[in-house]
């Protein structure tokens, strides 16, 4: 097992617990996709399942997986997971806990953008620029 770079799929001796998109290989891995060589391509590479799953080592060797890769979501060049603003919109007081619902727009530049579909406390008022401030001063550090 090892752990890659998310962008460029290269290993580099990372530091304990620096997140990076796992990789595996071994006699237990599969060979590829049933008739679908693109894909198998992108999957297996010199011999490495690139699994998708954004994972940590910890000092005594155990991954720890943290995040899927396809609910990463680039945004101006920041790595954005969408449990992360989840957590701090959900720590607002005015924001009722729930299901949750996440849109991932491309933009006409080929950016991503991120929507989040939110439903207020009974009694509460907040507008979607107060939660613009209040996830800006929480994520954009």
């Amino acid at each position: 097992m090892k752990i890659v770079d998310t962008e460029t799929g290269r290993y580099a001796k990372c530091r304990l617990g620096e997140e990076g998109e796992l990789c595996i290989r071994g006699p237990q891995v599969m060979m590829g996709y049933w008739n679908k060589p693109e894909e198998t391509a992108i999957a297996l590479r010199n011999g490495w399942l690139y699994t998708g799953d954004i994972a940590r080592m910890d000092a005594d060797g155990y991954f720890y997986i943290v995040q899927r890769k396809k609910d990463m979501i680039i945004v101006s060049g920041f790595k954005v997971f969408p449990n992360e603003v989840e957590d701090v919109l959900f720590s607002h007081a005015s924001v009722a806990r729930g299901g949750r619902h996440w849109h991932r727009r491309r933009l006409p530049t080929a950016a991503e953008t991120v929507k989040a579909f939110v439903v207020g406390e009974t009694g509460h008022n907040i507008t979607a620029e107060e939660l613009t401030e209040y996830c800006k001063s929480r994520l954009c550090e």
